[in-house]
């Protein structure tokens, strides 16, 4: 699991130069509204709500988790589909 927010953020970059550009399509995101439907878009949306996930918290009243749990892990994942 990652350490802390900052590795988070540095391991969705390295994954954004690592890889090519590829289109999902909606079929990509489940059928819902993809907002982000390339990898390059959905690595920056992913690192988007990571920085922003205390503010994502703190709206609803909960604890960020210290090291990231998986459920951390899903919500920023489904954030990322749509997240500007």
């Amino acid at each position: 699991m990652i350490a802390d927010m900052e590795a988070g953020n540095t391991a969705s970059i390295r994954l954004h130069e690592g890889f090519g550009f590829r289109h999902v399509g909606t079929r990509g995101c489940g059928g819902a509204q993809c907002e982000n439907a390339t990898l390059d878009r959905f690595l920056d949306a992913l690192a988007a709500w990571i920085n922003d996930a205390p503010g994502w918290y703190g709206n609803f009243h909960q604890e960020m988790p210290e090291h990231g749990d998986w459920t951390f892990f899903a919500r920023a994942l489904s954030a990322a589909v749509v997240h500007e």
